[in-house]
């Protein structure tokens, strides 16, 4: 799957706490900074973040062509924003709150983001590459062409949310929360396909020779 890259221009140096009146901000580079205040119902056009450290809360805002790159968003509020054509690489997530939200050509890569709640999100092809999600929230979520890869989503639930045509083969999945109509369509390799079996009260039997 080919996912839209951001679109981005020429860009000038910006700093977070100093955005006060203009809800919106375009073409703005943010690097090494402290973010401790809050940027609710914030719109970012062709935005870069830069090892920037986020405290506070980020509901309802909208990043359209943007990359965040090495920033800590653990446990920030970000319910129910939009993300088009936005790049995460290498950012720490830990029980970060994106339920509600809509992802349409989103990467996550390398993240570090155990407890990480999508719950009642929409995915339109989003990519998960060497992800850790252990204990991740993925409830009642729509989906369209997302790819999981190389993750670790340990204790990651997906009860409502329908599977067809993700590929969690190559990922780490033990005790997943799924329901029964999560499965059609879900590929996985063997030996996981006997554990989600036992999650529904099936029996494996395997061939001695």
């Amino acid at each position: 799957m080919k996912l839209a890259e951001p679109k981005q221009g020429i860009l000038t140096d910006g700093i977070l706490k100093e955005i006060i009146d203009d809800p919106r901000a375009d073409g703005l580079v943010f690097r090494n900074e402290v973010c401790d205040r809050s940027l609710d119902h914030m719109e970012f056009y062709e935005c870069v973040f830069e090892n920037i450290e986020f405290t506070e809360s980020m509901k309802e805002c909208m990043f359209v062509d943007a990359v965040m790159d090495h920033c800590d968003l653990s446990n920030v509020d970000l319910r129910n924003s939009l993300f088009r054509r936005v790049q995460f690489r290498n950012c720490r997530m830990t029980g970060t709150d994106l339920s509600g939200s809509r992802f349409q050509d989103v990467s996550f890569q390398e993240i570090q983001a155990g407890y990480i709640n999508f719950n009642g999100s929409r995915f339109t092809r989003v990519r998960f590459e060497n992800a850790v999600m252990d204990h991740a929230g993925m409830s009642m979520c729509e989906q369209k062409d997302l790819e999981i890869r190389t993750c670790r989503l340990e204790h990651a639930e997906f009860f409502q949310t329908k599977l067809s045509g993700v590929d969690l083969s190559d990922s780490e999945i033990g005790d997943l929360t799924v329901t029964p109509e999560s499965l059609p369509g879900l590929t996985v390799k063997e030996e996981q396909a006997a554990a989600f079996a036992a999650l529904f009260g099936i029996i494996v039997k395997t061939k001695t020779y």
